[in-house]
């Protein structure tokens, strides 16, 4: 490895990849401090930085024992779910299984390293694709971008994606450098790990895979036949699991088309709704939205709760569960 990287250290003072790896990791716990003194003293509110919403319930029930679940009494929808990626919520689980409740800055800490790797690693890759300067400019503009400055303080799947699609791009890149079927293997395990972090990767992979190996179909496509194998074995077990428990199979899943329907369908009129006591106000599309993923058996609504939805002056009844 020190032969592939070691043109871009001359662009850097460090001469050892170690003391490369400790500045980024204090860059990175530097921008958590930032974040975290911008919210106490100017927002005056760390609410946004302290709680893990859906990923948060979510590993809460792996670790009391009701399984992949979405979520408690306090919830729209209850039961076993497909709606969120795995990878995430069973780290936060396993954080619970080791710290108990207070999970918050051991999971910063981890996600602030797994985005010093993924600079590192991108800075490599750039490296070998376009040159010392080019690599070395990337690792500078990742180091102090604010906006992935603040994404270790969150705890939402950004870090973890990063991570896994940089190990993903770097051993794909590695694949077509090399006639070792190891780099294949390596990229397909990333690969799947990347998608079960992050669906929205998903439709990119044969792009992706497609593009590398259509100029050399000949001699390239039992590797890009690895890779698209071995990231499905990856995700088959979630699959599986999808099937026996939700009776669909459902590769994987998030919220982005359910929020791109509830803001643009046609019964979309603007109409909001009271939830949790009137703490929580969502669109009236969600509610009949929860209706018809309950169909799909993705998860299931709180039977028997009826919710009132605001339209203007006048109150109307929807029952999900109807």
């Amino acid at each position: 490895m020190r032969h592939v990287t070691q043109p871009l250290f001359q662009y850097f003072p460090p001469r050892s990849p170690a003391i490369l790896l400790l500045l980024l990791l204090m860059t990175r716990i530097g921008w958590i401090v930032i974040y975290r003194a911008y919210a106490i003293e100017i927002k005056h509110s760390t609410a946004s930085q302290e709680d893990m919403y859906e990923n948060g319930e979510i590993a809460k029930n792996i670790v009391e024992g009701r399984g992949f679940s979405q979520a408690d009494d306090s919830q729209l929808v209850r039961g076993p779910t497909a709606a969120k990626p795995p990878a995430y919520p069973y780290i936060l689980a396993g954080a619970k299984l080791i710290w108990g409740s207070s999970i918050q800055w051991p999971v910063r800490i981890f996600q602030a390293i797994l985005t010093t790797c993924s600079i590192y690693i991108v800075g490599i890759l750039f490296t070998n694709l376009f040159g010392q300067r080019i690599g070395a400019l990337t690792i500078l503009l990742m180091t102090i971008s604010p906006g992935l400055g603040k994404i270790d303080i969150y705890f939402e799947n950004t870090a973890l994606t990063i991570f896994f699609s940089s190990l993903f791009f770097y051993f794909l890149w590695k694949t077509f450098k090399t006639e070792k079927w190891q780099a294949s293997v390596q990229s397909g395990l990333f690969m799947g790990l990347m998608c079960l972090t992050n669906p929205s990767f998903l439709p990119c992979v044969p792009m992706v895979i497609g593009t590398l190996v259509y100029p050399h179909l000949k001699h390239r496509w039992k590797k890009a036949l690895t890779i698209l194998a071995v990231g499905g074995v990856v995700i088959f077990p979630w699959m599986t699991r999808n099937r026996l428990v939700l009776g669909k199979w459902i590769p994987i899943n998030s919220n982005f088309g359910f929020n791109i329907w509830y803001g643009s369908n046609p019964t979309a009129s603007g109409a909001m709704a009271q939830y949790g006591g009137g703490n929580i106000i969502i669109p009236d599309a969600v509610l009949k939205e929860t209706a018809r993923m309950n169909e799909l058996g993705r998860f299931s609504p709180i039977s028997g709760i009826r919710y009132s939805v605001c339209q203007g002056p006048s109150t109307s009844i929807f029952d999900p569960s109807s």
